[in-house]
């Protein structure tokens, strides 16, 4: 997968460049951490051979754009719009269109997620030069319908990730 190493040491800013060229390149839902995506693409773009691969999954643009509300029996999550038949005003619960960082609270801690449409990322991802050959929502197997059924009827209609 290696093609070439070489480090190249500066000695006026004493930076070390690396030059490596991979034929496959992998990321596992941690792209969504770092708020300016094509920084990323563009690093993997230079160190990817030509027709190369480049996969990485993030969470689904959807996830986050839904809101929601706790009632004392429920929690909702919507994207939802209502239109008023008699006066026409439309009220929107949830956005899509507008990218926005994401506190997901992890116990006692706390981390940042970038939700972004699949407008901007394909944006990003083309801006660093790469191209999108498929992009796959995945499903949850069978097999989780026994273990866990309420996360297996949410995953099977809402996507929880993306792949590209």
């Amino acid at each position: 997968m290696l093609q070439s190493t070489y480090v190249n040491r500066s000695t006026i800013n004493h930076q070390i460049t690396v030059v490596l060229n991979f034929d496959f390149a992998y990321s596992s839902l941690a792209i969504h951490y770092i708020e300016d995506w094509t920084n990323v693409f563009k690093e993997v773009y230079r160190v990817l051979k030509p027709d190369s691969f480049f996969i990485f999954s993030c969470n689904h643009p959807v996830t986050y754009a839904m809101r929601g509300s706790d009632t004392e029996e429920n929690w909702i999550s919507k994207l939802e719009v209502v239109k008023n038949k008699n006066t026409r005003q439309v009220s929107v619960i949830g956005d899509y269109m507008t990218d926005f960082k994401v506190m997901n609270a992890l116990g006692k801690d706390s981390v940042n997620t970038w939700r972004k449409s699949f407008s901007e990322i394909s944006k990003e991802i083309h801006a660093a030069g790469l191209v999108i050959e498929q992009i796959i929502e995945p499903t949850p197997l069978k097999e989780l319908e026994a273990i866990s059924p309420e996360v297996f009827k949410r995953l099977s209609k809402i996507p929880k990730f993306a792949i590209f």
